[in-house]
């Protein structure tokens, strides 16, 4: 029996290591990507469509946006809002960046030189940006404290004993940090309203 749970924990903390890895590495490109947009060239563009979405379910929000540009004598579309932009239950954030942005406007584009075919409407990086990336790592906490505690599970019955208020304690704080970075999405969006 006690092998058993020994293999449950582990299966489910690898299951929570994959999830912190692409968590991580996706979100970390994204970091990169923002932070390196600041050394893009800004140029006017036309805001030709704006639409607030909502997933089939009605849980996941965002707003799409296609812009056109000029850059080196040909005309560009671009769709990107901010590079760590994405999708979140957050609707009446999502709205309020919906509402910044009107049709036929005129807005600040950025965008590389290099492929004018990549742009985005906003550039940087904040503590809450980070602090939103980060949330991976409260997912491999997790995975850690898990695994710790299915090894100790296979050893002597003091040692599992034990285990158990070291893993609590590592999977609560693992928690709080995936709480935090959640949070900090939320007002991500705040942030990215008020730039616009």
């Amino acid at each position: 029996m006690v092998y058993a749970w020994a293999w449950v924990e582990l299966c489910l903390a690898l299951v929570l290591l994959g999830r912190g890895i692409v968590l991580l590495r996706t979100r970390w490109a994204a970091l990169r990507a923002a932070r390196r947009a600041r050394q893009w060239h800004r140029t006017a563009a036309v805001l030709q469509l704006r639409r607030l979405q909502s997933a089939p379910d009605g849980r996941q929000h965002r707003v799409q946006v296609r812009y056109r540009y000029e850059w080196g004598g040909q005309v560009w579309l671009g769709e990107r809002i901010h590079h760590c932009y994405a999708p979140s239950t957050e609707r009446e954030l999502h709205k309020r960046l919906f509402e910044r942005l009107q049709s036929g406007l005129v807005v600040a584009v950025h965008l590389n030189p290099e492929q004018p075919e990549e742009s985005t409407l906003i550039i940087g990086v904040n503590r809450r940006l980070t602090c939103h990336a980060l949330e991976g790592m409260g997912w491999l906490l997790a995975s850690a404290a898990l695994a710790s505690h299915a090894w100790a599970w296979t050893q002597e019955p003091v040692m599992a004993t034990e285990a158990h208020l070291g893993t609590a304690m590592a999977v609560l704080a693992a928690a709080g940090l995936v709480g935090v970075a959640r949070h900090a999405y939320g007002r991500v969006l705040g942030d990215l309203a008020r730039a616009l």
